[in-house]
Formats: C-alpha cells, sequence, structure tokens
C-alpha cells in the first residue's frame, strides 16, 4: 500500500512524502530465503533542483516468524541522482543498516552504491523503461551481511 502524504510539481518545490506499507514472501530457492513473511512500514522522500535530486528512505523489516533465527533490519537509504543528457541518470547510494535483534543484534553495515540508470525510455503513451545498474560494496564492517554485490533494476513508470 502507498499513501502520498505531500508532493509539489517543479513549479510548486519539486518534492514528494510517501508512506509505504509492503510485504516481501519467503519465495524461491531455500538457500535464498529468509523462509519467512516480513512487513515493511517505510517512508520516503524526495526533493529535486533542476538536474539534480536527492532520494531518501528509511524502514524496518519486521518478520512474522523465525525473529530469532533471522532477526530485524532498520534500513535508511540516501540516493543523489543528476540527468545528463536525455535518458542518464548517474547515482551514487549510501545505505544504513543497523540490527537491533536476532544474530546480528547491535551490529550495524554501511555499503555504497554507484549506479547508472537509463530512463525514461518511452515504450507507448505515458508508459515508460527505466533500466538500473550498480555495484554496492560495503564500506564499514563487512560482518553482519555481505561484502559485494551488483544490482540490476528494470522499471515500468506509467
Amino acid at each position: 500500500m502507498k499513501y502520498r502524504i505531500l508532493s509539489a510539481n517543479e513549479q510548486g518545490g519539486n518534492y514528494v512524502l510517501t508512506a509505504y506499507l509492503q510485504g516481501s514472501a519467503p519465495t524461491g530457492a531455500k538457500p535464498f530465503s529468509t523462509d519467512t513473511y516480513a512487513i515493511i512500514p517505510t517512508i520516503a522522500g524526495g526533493i529535486g533542483w533542476g538536474s539534480f535530486d536527492i532520494q531518501t528512505t528509511l524502514s524496518e523489516s519486521f518478520p512474522t516468524s523465525r525473529v530469532s533465527a533471522i532477526g530485524d533490519a532498520t534500513i535508511w537509504n540516501v540516493a543523489l541522482q543528476a540527468q545528463v543528457g536525455e535518458v542518464f541518470w548517474p547515482e551514487v547510494e549510501t545505505s544504513y543498516t543497523y540490527y537491533p535483534n536476532g544474530p546480528h543484534a547491535g551490529k550495524s553495515q554501511i555499503s555504497i552504491t554507484p549506479n547508472l540508470i537509463v530512463g525514461n525510455i518511452p515504450i507507448y503513451g505515458r508508459l515508460a523503461l527505466n533500466l538500473g545498474l550498480g555495484y554496492e560494496l560495503t564500506v564499514s564492517p563487512r560482518v553482519p551481511t555481505f561484502d559485494r554485490s551488483w544490482i540490476l533494476s528494470v522499471r515500468l513508470n506509467f
């Protein structure tokens, strides 16, 4: 579920504040699954100035079972983007994760992800395609969950 709390177009301030209530299902191969459902409330915001913008999200993941085995996570992301030309959006994202419970209780991790996003590529009418490729690497203690990973995103905007 998504609820837009505040927003304004470019002439009125170019910002947005949105609340989400998301869910996660334990699908896929067992080695890559938490084997539990999760409820994830999130608050997201962004503001732009010309071809530059800042976006941020703050969320908490609440597993519905196996809390002591997998724990929960508080995640804060900040992304800086700039539009270059018609369709290129270089981006740098930082992510801070704190683990209040579970096997990583009291630990935190910071990662940085340089990305290149290509979009909005018109498909039909208002429908457009965005493609992104980034490389996430941990820049603080690598103990909790991961060190490096490629990230591919594909989005259809309408």
